[in-house]
């Protein structure tokens, strides 16, 4: 399973996706992505919990609720 996948399977957007070299060893990126919804959402924890358990490290750098 890819570490994209649990965000297609629930149908969140994407807005954008880049890749970082992460220094460490060659062929090893940090991928940073922006995607529609909050971090508290039900879909997107869920989605969130579900990369962490794939990879080595993930972060939240932020998390906006939607103003209404």
């Amino acid at each position: 399973m890819g570490a994209l996948q649990p965000f297609a399977v629930r149908g969140i957007n994407l807005t954008k996706i880049e890749s970082r070299p992460t220094k460490a060893a060659l062929g090893a990126y940090w991928f940073l992505i922006d995607c529609e919804g909050h971090e508290d959402d039900g879909p997107v924890a869920d989605a969130i919990s579900e990369v962490r358990a794939l990879a080595a490290g993930m972060r939240v750098l932020g998390s906006y609720p939607r103003a209404d």
